[in-house]
């Protein structure tokens, strides 16, 4: 399967919250939160450690009970795989959930997986 130029060029991006600046910080409910976003490359082993331990705390029973099972090689593999994005919130500078993201190709369709895990 060939990699489109829209999916190569959205995988060049450095920094996507560059694009839209207002979206640094988010207010809620008088909380408010950092939001950074980092390449999976740029993650320190700490951060690493601490989103596969939000991912195995909130999804691992589901993934048990579904068909495919929880494969935690797998799991690493795709959390940290070299296209993946993450924007990750912050709150009193502790990070509190986050978002992962890749651009990639589906079957010759140009899409985005999305996944989100919070505390």
């Amino acid at each position: 399967m060939e990699i489109s130029d829209r999916i190569r060029k959205a995988n060049l991006i450095e920094n996507p919250l560059d694009l839209i600046p207002d979206c640094k910080f988010y207010v809620a409910d008088n909380n408010q939160f950092e939001i950074v976003s980092l390449k999976s490359s740029a993650l320190d082993e700490n951060t690493k450690k601490w989103i596969f331990e939000l991912l195995e705390k909130n999804m691992k029973k589901i993934y048990e009970a579904s068909s495919s099972g929880w494969n935690q090689q797998f799991k690493l593999k795709e959390l940290f795989d070299k296209s993946a994005y993450y924007l990750i919130a912050y709150k009193n500078s502790r990070p509190v959930g986050y978002s992962h993201f890749r651009f990639d190709m589906d079957f010759d369709n140009e899409v985005i997986y999305w996944y989100l895990s919070f505390k």
